[in-house]
């Protein structure tokens, strides 16, 4: 009797057990295939979530953040540069031309190196310039004028933009220079212009003409160089060189005295006191200047 109530309880332990697994087992298959299968899979990630936000960002997204971005920054629509003034370009000429310059100068120079180049005067096809610049040699610097002769125009075009380009290619340019001492950085200002006005207010022979200088406007008369002394002939003589703005020409000449004092500043107050003074102009040539800046682009263009 026992043993039968026994085996009948296990009997149905064992039925409910089977149908707890089944229970679960069914209750777990179920709830993936719901929510996988319905909802979420076919729904949000194909039609929505996959097509709409991936096509959206590629179509929208990529290609606004891709094309606008791009464009505004670095693309065809983006900041233009400024447009470069004819004032602009003036300055650019010169810088180059000072450049060509200082290049030349350089290499008609075996020794030492020159820098700090000073444009002081251009002929209007850039055949000649005169300009100062520091030479350099053993430690020493000292302040040289410089005649430069090419032997073709540097300067062609009808505006500055025209010319600064045109001097951009300008290659294999041959050049004559011809160097002089400097005066003005040896003595003082006061000294220097007291000076140049005595060169103005004398008469010079050149040949068998006289050119006499105090016959013209001194405003007119302008000091391009003036050298520091050296001497020959038993004389102590100054060079210089002077345009006349008016006539358009350049007179290169020289004033001979006595030796007197080593002492520079001396030397050019016991000049100017002498009567026995020789003057003359030993070269005469025509020079058009090439004024840089547009109040002056009128004047290059006649």
């Amino acid at each position: 009797m026992r043993k039968s109530v026994f085996s009948t309880l296990l009997i149905l332990c064992l039925v409910f057990c089977l149908v707890f697994c089944l229970t679960v087992f069914s209750g777990c298959n179920s709830v993936p295939q719901t929510s996988t299968d319905s909802n979420v899979s076919d729904s949000t990630p194909d039609d929505n979530t996959g097509d709409n936000a991936g096509d959206n960002n590629d179509g929208n997204t990529g290609d606004n953040t891709g094309d606008n971005t791009g464009n505004n920054n670095g693309g065809d629509t983006g900041t233009i540069p400024p447009e470069i003034t004819e004032e602009q370009y003036a300055v650019m000429c010169k810088d180059k031309i000072e450049e060509i310059a200082l290049e030349a100068i350089n290499r008609s120079s075996e020794y030492g190196n020159m820098t700090n180049i000073d444009i002081k005067k251009i002929d209007k096809a850039g055949y000649v310039i005169y300009c100062n610049a520091d030479y350099h040699l053993y430690g020493l610097i000292s302040n040289r004028f410089y005649t430069i002769k090419f032997d073709k125009k540097i300067l062609l075009g009808k505006s500055y933009e025209e010319i600064y380009n045109n001097l951009k290619t300008i290659d294999n340019l041959t050049a004559e220079v011809i160097w002089k001492s400097c005066l003005q950085p040896e003595i003082s200002e006061e000294l220097y212009n007291e000076f140049c006005d005595y060169i103005k207010a004398q008469s010079y022979t050149y040949g068998e003409e006289v050119i006499d200088f105090s016959a013209i406007d001194k405003n007119q008369l302008e000091i391009i160089n003036v050298t520091n002394s050296f001497i020959t002939g038993g004389r102590r003589s100054f060079g210089f060189k002077v345009l006349d703005t008016k006539s358009k020409k350049i007179y290169e000449g020289s004033i001979m005295g006595a030796l007197g004092s080593s002492a520079v500043d001396d030397q050019i107050i016991e000049l100017m006191g002498k009567t026995t003074n020789i003057f003359e102009i030993t070269d005469v040539s025509d020079f058009e200047e090439f004024e840089f800046g547009i109040t002056a682009k009128k004047t290059n263009d006649q």
